[in-house]
């Protein structure tokens, strides 16, 4: 309101010049009182900055309290229902515990938008009791952190001068600024931890860098234990089966050697260390601190205790794998040297027993290389369990297995070893759905004086190769006159080899005779070479051989593709007129091979005949061997093409009549049982009765090795119905075939 001077008295205007002045005054005080907070609180703010980062929250509660003249201050952190005193002023240690404390639901429930509570003591919610310390007014400010309350600011007058609605807010102002330091404050505490958690584990990181060995003396883990942690005492114990064994340990009086279950230890503390969901190894700990540094990096400290325990495991494995077969875990070649050469060294009895799993190839070729490893596996679980305790079984490498047995009686105790191990091997095997028989050849070989690792091995795979040859199955003693035959096997496949690299490999052919005409109904190849000096060697003497070194097969594809091109020139020379079929053998391995049938499709196409220039004679062991499944279809499909499958050497296995009559063969060549009664007994009551049971079957019988008329009478007489040996001449080369049948032409067109 606007007064005017001049109707105003001399009284009037001193009354308005008195009023004004005390607006002035009151303006200028309260201008004062603000500029005094603003200077306080900088103050504040600046004593804040400046408290060194060790001391800094100890001191908030002095440098407030003096900042809105308060005889009492608490600075108390954490959550509402687990506060504890960080900072203190006017209350001493003894009288007011750190806490934990619990804020009154009142205080905790006060919407956070109120920027502090003043008021007396009375009317006040209190935190710790303060009405014990005589106070007689309050002020409290909650701490607001990133993401949740994390603490309060209290203030307390003892006197009755109230804290004012300005203290309130100024307090607010403060209060932020608190907050702020005491978040700064924890994280520069957890960035410390950190960078000493880092710094330790740095340590460990070289410590595990440098660590050659840890298998031998492993005390890495412990050491780093007692490093964080003096004075503590610890142990690591690994799991060894149902057992825990200490690997590394400091302090190790604390701890036995061997413990059943480390769970057990009184006033230790545990670390599991797992791998995945096992677990592996146990750390335990004694005597260590239970809150700081040495607490926190205990998480840490198992996982290094599993980096550690890691690496000694991929040490262990490294050095296991360098010494065990991969697919079956058992002992390799050299940890068998190792053994033997040790043995040896020691002057212990010792024996070998060498040995392989008979036709393994077979199977593994018919039934797919998973089922062959997986009988592998059983085969050496199978030998395993067989051996005595104290033998070693190893595995040298495909289907060849080396049992070393050592100690007192080992030399005699090695044929019953070998026998027990043939009886456990012939049972049948249970894989993949299908059950699986075989066999084992196996050579024993005993030390003697002068023996050693190389050649005690050398001596037990000749005895093997020697039983492979006497018809599997079996076991076989090394004698000094073994080692000329071994010499001799090895220098026919060597020859073997040369001739087909070479190209001296000869392909001849016998005549089938059709005994109720006399025609030549088919013809039968014959393999041989010519070795270096000129000589004719005769399948009879390498077969074997090429069998067991995989040679049959490329023998076989060579046979197969020369006896088509022959086919084809003669063709070409009759005219037109097809010749006699020419019948190949087929042996276990080559009657295996997955892709045989698209092979013989290939060889005809490729010298455009027709499948019924071809025949087969299968041998019975190749058909007995296979999965029956199999047999049947094979032979089922070469007979569907329109070739002569024949089953060869009937009656020298165990091919019962049921079993011939489930394979589509056209005919069947006897074995050479027969011949030998036919030489004997020209009656042969035996081989009359076989060839009538065939022919009751629909089959046709062929006999081999016919040497004289009366043998060829006899077999006419027995109604057998063809015949080939050297009553009709020797076997022929592919020019003197030809001649014959331009001949044999001739004589019937003419």
């Amino acid at each position: 309101m606007t007064t005017d001077p001049e109707s105003m008295g001399a009284s009037g205007l001193r009354a308005e010049n008195a009023r004004l002045r005390e607006q002035l005054s009151r303006a200028e005080q309260h201008t004062d009182a603000v500029l005094l907070r603003t200077t306080r609180l900088a103050q504040v703010v600046t004593a804040l900055e400046q408290i060194g980062p060790s001391g800094r929250i100890n001191r908030i509660a002095g440098e407030v309290a003096q900042l809105f003249s308060a005889d009492i201050g608490l600075l108390l952190l954490g959550k509402p229902d687990a506060l504890m005193v960080a900072s203190r002023w006017g209350v001493p240690d003894d009288e007011l515990p750190d806490g934990p404390h619990r804020a009154p639901d009142p205080v905790v429930a006060t919407p956070t938008t109120e920027p502090a509570l003043v008021g007396p003591c009375g009317e006040a919610p209190l935190l710790c009791g303060l009405e014990n310390f005589d106070v007689r007014q309050v002020a409290w400010i909650r701490l607001h952190g990133p993401e949740e309350t994390t603490g309060y600011l209290l203030l307390g007058r003892q006197a009755e001068a109230p804290f004012t609605n300005s203290d309130a807010h100024e307090l607010r102002a403060v209060g932020a600024r608190v907050a702020l330091t005491v978040e700064n404050e924890k994280l520069q505490r957890r960035t410390q931890e950190q960078l000493e958690q880092l710094r330790i584990l740095h340590q460990l990181s070289m410590s595990l860098a440098g660590t050659v060995d840890l298998a031998e003396g492993g005390r890495l883990v412990a050491d780093t234990v007692v490093e964080v942690a003096p004075g503590a005492a610890a142990a690591l114990f690994r799991r060894n089966g149902q057992q825990w064994q200490r690997f590394a340990a400091a302090g190790a009086e604390v701890f036995p050697e061997h413990l059943d279950d480390p769970p057990d230890l009184e006033a230790a503390e545990l670390l599991s260390v797992r791998d995945g969901a096992e677990e592996v190894a146990v750390i335990a700990l004694c005597d260590v601190p239970a809150a700081g540094l040495a607490r926190a990096l205990l998480p840490h400290l198992r996982d290094a205790a599993g980096l550690a325990l890691g690496k000694m495991l991929l040490h262990e494995q490294t050095a296991r794998q360098a010494r065990h077969d991969a697919l079956t875990g058992l002992p390799n070649r050299e940890h068998l040297r190792q053994r033997l050469e040790t043995a040896l060294r020691q002057g212990r009895t010792v024996a070998v027993i060498f040995l392989d799993l008979d036709r393994f190839k077979l199977i593994n070729d018919s039934l797919g290389h998973d089922v062959g490893d997986e009988l592998l596996v059983e085969a050496a679980r199978r030998l395993s369990d067989t051996v005595r305790g104290r033998d070693l079984v190893a595995r040298l490498g495909g289907d060849e297995f080396v049992v070393l047995c050592e100690g007192p009686g080992s030399d005699d105790e090695a044929v019953s070893v070998a026998q027990r191990i043939a009886e456990r091997m012939a049972m049948p095997f249970e894989i993949a759905g299908t059950s699986l028989r075989i066999s084992t050849s196996q050579g024993l070989a005993i030390a003697g004086p002068a023996s050693t690792a190389q050649t005690l091995l050398r001596d037990a795979d000749a005895a093997m190769y020697l039983a492979k040859s006497r018809g599997r199955d079996r076991y076989e003693i090394f004698q000094d006159e073994l080692r000329v035959f071994v010499t001799g096997q090895l220098t026919v496949e060597q020859e073997l080899r040369a001739a087909l690299s070479q190209q001296r490999l000869q392909l001849w052919y016998e005549p089938v005779t059709d005994l109720r005409t006399g025609a030549v109904a088919a013809l039968s190849a014959r393999l041989h070479y010519e070795d270096e000096r000129g000589r004719c060697v005769p399948a009879a003497d390498f077969l074997s051989v090429a069998e067991e070194s995989e040679l049959i097969v490329e023998l076989g594809l060579w046979a197969l593709d020369s006896a088509c091109a022959h086919i084809a020139d003669w063709r070409a020379e009759l005219g037109g007129h097809e010749p006699p079929r020419v019948q190949l053998p087929l042996t276990t391995r080559q009657f295996a091979r997955e892709d045989l049938v698209s092979r013989i499709r290939q060889a005809l196409e490729a010298h455009d005949l027709p499948a019924t220039a071809l025949g087969f004679e299968i041998d019975e062991h190749a058909l007995l061997q296979a999965d029956e499944d199999r047999a049947r279809h094979v032979v089922g499909e070469l007979r569907r093409l329109g070739m002569h499958p024949a089953l060869d050497g009937f009656g020298a296995g165990s091919a019962s009549l049921t079993r011939l009559k489930g394979w589509a063969v056209r005919s069947v060549t006897l074995g050479d049982e027969f011949a030998r009664e036919l030489h004997e007994d020209p009656d042969a009551p035996v081989t009359r009765a076989m060839v009538q049971l065939v022919h009751d079957l629909g089959r046709e019988v062929t006999a081999q090795r016919v040497g004289d008329p009366a043998q060829l009478e006899a077999l006419r007489q027995a109604g057998c119905d063809y015949a080939r040996g050297r009553v009709f001449g020797p076997p022929q080369p592919p020019g003197e075939i030809a001649a014959s049948l331009r001949e044999q032409l001739s004589l019937t067109t003419g």
